[in-house]
């Protein structure tokens, strides 16, 4: 939420007429482009389950990372929504294997607790994305914002594939 949606929503508004240079209902076709992905994908997941959960997880954090940072280098239309589209699926990895591997990894009795603190992290990470790319774009740009985001985002990602053993063995 902090470096992947604060940093597209903040800063979709400005590159779609200053980078892309298209018009408003691009913004709209651009967020589709990504839920698009999220549907597409998340469909295919549960026809073809992924046996590497976790591995998966941490992998589409890498992935999304990438794909921001080739994002916010994009100057063409057509790349920038083959490149939401990508990043939706993505996505979908990540916010379907997450609830899943919780619920499945918790005990019954603190299911209630688990999942609040996962949604409460979850629902405040958009707002300091917003704060971040906020005063990342005020400063620097919006391609800035996208490039900072998707650099510090595959960083992450690296390190969670490194550091986060159990989770990336999660079935």
């Amino acid at each position: 939420g902090v470096f992947f949606m604060g940093s597209f929503s903040v800063t979709v508004p400005i590159v779609v007429p200053d980078i892309l240079h298209a018009g408003d209902k691009w913004i709209g076709i651009l967020w589709g482009c990504f839920g698009g992905g999220v549907f597409v994908s998340s469909i295919l997941l549960t026809l073809f389950p992924l046996r590497r959960r976790g591995l998966a997880i941490c992998l589409s954090t890498v992935a999304g990372g990438l794909i921001l940072t080739a994002y916010g280098l994009s100057e063409r239309l057509s790349v920038s929504t083959a490149l939401l589209f990508v990043w939706g699926a993505g996505a979908a990895v990540f916010i379907n294997y997450v609830v899943a591997l919780l619920q499945e990894n918790t005990e019954p009795r603190m299911m209630g607790r688990v999942m609040s603190m996962y949604s409460l992290a979850f629902f405040l990470s958009a707002p300091l994305g917003y704060l971040q790319a906020g005063i990342v774009t005020s400063a620097f740009g919006p391609q800035v914002t996208l490039l900072s985001s998707g650099i510090v985002a595959g960083l992450l990602g690296v390190a969670f594939l490194v550091l986060l053993k159990p989770v990336r063995d999660l079935k």
